[in-house]
């Protein structure tokens, strides 16, 4: 079993190789590998940012990859959507719903008015 030692050292080392976000071919991709379907997570710690590629079209076939890492090679480089629009929420300020628990009655409430302000 890797150590917590052992997993930071490979961890810096994958990150900063030609397998992490910030080779020329990762910068260049149109997409992560996290998104990719031929990512393999890796299990345990190291699968938190590292995984297997599986694609047998990548320049990264069977090696470690991070989940930033990218390449030309993505299972699908390019999704066409379109751009979603915001939905405004309906809230309703006008009123509230008066209703009956058990053991009290809503006409036997005694409504205060708020008072504006402090006092």
């Amino acid at each position: 079993m890797l150590s917590a030692i052992g997993r930071e050292i490979a961890s810096e080392r994958w990150y900063d190789s030609e397998h992490g976000p910030r080779s020329p071919l990762a910068n260049a991709a149109p997409a992560q590998c996290v998104s990719c379907g031929f990512f393999v997570p890796l299990s345990g710690e190291l699968g938190r940012l590292f995984g297997a590629c599986a694609n047998a079209y990548a320049p990264d076939d069977g090696r470690v990859v991070s989940a930033d890492h990218g390449c030309g090679a993505h299972s699908e480089s390019v999704i066409w959507q379109a751009p979603a629009r915001a939905i405004s929420p309906v809230i309703d300020e006008f009123g509230y719903d008066m209703f009956d628990l058990p053991g009290v009655s809503v006409e036997e409430t005694v409504f205060e008015p708020l008072a504006r302000g402090a006092d």
